[in-house]
């Protein structure tokens, strides 16, 4: 793509393109030709200032959870729902990583559960998403899937049959594509 836009970029007035990707060496490398380094901007996401990464995601979670609250009535959300606090820790146990953030929502937002239980239950979860060595948003994985399966009565094959094809497709060295999937 890189040499493609190389190629053209001289004829292309007045048009930005804002490409994303992780810093893989041939992506890393296709943005260097001589063509494109003086018009092209690196931009890391990781040399964002965490304090900006950290009010966004406040600002996401308090818009999407009160969404929740306004859409679901019927259930036991008070006004105060979530509160500042519950928003603050969701933050800090972010720690910038917006699939967290993005997780969370999704799981509280499940229409056949009580979202004040699901926010009580994550807010227990382990302090942050920082961890030596490992990724500390595997807690909240691990209470996503759990819950996922804690309401239906699998008999013990169907269970162990579903427990193989999940875990085969989580260790695949590469991702499935969908039709393989």
């Amino acid at each position: 793509m890189a040499l493609t836009l190389s190629c053209y970029v001289d004829q292309i007035p007045n048009v930005k393109f804002f490409i994303t990707g992780r810093p893989e060496p041939r992506i890393c490398t296709g943005f260097r030709l001589a063509a494109l380094r003086p018009i092209t901007e690196v931009f890391k996401l990781h040399d964002v200032k965490h304090s900006s990464v950290d009010m966004d995601i406040k600002l996401f979670f308090t818009t999407h959870l009160a969404e929740i609250a306004k859409h679901r009535s019927h259930s036991d959300l008070t006004e105060e729902w979530p509160s500042p606090s519950d928003i603050n820790i969701l933050c800090e146990k972010a720690a910038g990583l917006f699939i967290y953030a993005a997780t969370v929502v999704k799981f509280v937002a499940s229409q056949h559960h009580q979202p004040s239980r699901r926010l009580a239950l994550l807010i227990s979860l382990p302090q942050n998403t920082v961890l030596e060595g490992g990724s500390g948003i595997d807690p909240l994985y691990t209470q996503v899937l759990t819950q996922a399966f804690c309401d239906i009565n699998l008999d013990q094959e169907v269970y162990q049959h579903l427990r193989s094809v999940v875990g085969a497709v989580l260790l695949a060295f590469n991702p499935l594509s969908m039709k393989s999937l």
